[in-house]
């Protein structure tokens, strides 16, 4: 019997380590116990099942062209928010504005993740400096590591050993989606972030993002040519002032007059 004891002995604080581990991670539940009833919420960015060129296409141009079609609906129904998914992957990320979209460069699923995330958090620092005074806040937010197919293009599974030996470890350290979503609820709920706009956050916490997120005539310029991409026209300088214009009808009447905030959390 004595021989067993050093094995499971060893599996157990393996295993509570893990599980401490994980704690530590995920940052918890939302505290903020706030409500937003009679608001509408809008969540973007599932991509199961739609492929990895849909995928590309819609990280790149569609969350842009959303938000700025919403943009007077958010206007009207302030105080609004909108809260970008971003990624630590942003730490590595660089922004090649030679070849945004990857036509010249072999693709590479990593790198091209990296300048996304990156991407997302310069998109909502120039958002937040655009929509100063509006009532509308623009806030982005790394979930922690999430349970989701988003590894499926990574090669994550792709091999006997990665399937049998790392998946399973993996699992033990990952947020399962409700936990994933803690995160985007509190920078939609949280009341002691009203007005708060521009601002990064690790989880639960703000952190400052990485150098090259805050670049500011980055920002500036990687909006001019996501509005080029998508065909809108920027009016003195900002975009997004007839987005409710560009709207389908059916769709304008359908939301109403005054539904309330609009909360967005998107991004892929």
């Amino acid at each position: 019997m004595s021989k067993y004891v050093l094995p499971v002995s060893a599996f157990g604080t393996v295993v509570g380590c893990a599980v401490l581990l994980k704690n530590h991670m995920t940052g918890g539940r939302c505290p903020s116990k706030a409500k937003i009833n009679g608001k509408t919420v809008i969540i973007t960015g599932a991509n199961t099942g739609i492929g990895k060129e849909t995928a590309r296409e819609l990280a790149r141009r569609g969350h842009f062209l959303l938000t700025n079609l919403l943009l007077d609906r958010l206007k009207e129904s302030a105080p609004s928010r909108v809260i970008n998914l971003a990624s630590l992957a942003h730490l590595v990320g660089k922004m090649d504005f030679e070849d945004l979209n990857w036509e010249r460069r072999k693709f590479n699923t990593k790198q091209a993740y990296c300048q996304s995330k990156l991407a997302n958090v310069l998109f909502t620092r120039e958002l937040a400096k655009r929509l100063q005074g509006t009532g509308v806040t623009a806030n982005a937010v790394h979930p922690g590591v999430v349970s989701s197919e988003l590894g499926r293009h990574t090669g994550l599974h792709q091999s006997q050993f990665s399937t049998t030996v790392l998946s399973p470890l993996f699992s033990l350290l990952v947020k399962n989606p409700e936990l994933g979503a803690q995160p985007s609820i509190y920078l939609a709920v949280a009341e002691e972030l009203d007005g708060v706009t521009g601002r990064y956050y690790d989880v639960l916490t703000e952190k400052e993002p990485a150098p090259q997120a805050m670049d500011e005539e980055a920002a500036r310029r990687l909006w001019e040519i996501s509005s080029r991409l998508v065909g809108l026209e920027e009016d003195e300088g900002h975009s997004g002032e007839s987005g409710q214009d560009n709207l389908p009808a059916q769709s304008r009447q359908t939301h109403g007059r005054n539904p309330g905030a609009v909360v967005g959390p998107v991004g892929l």
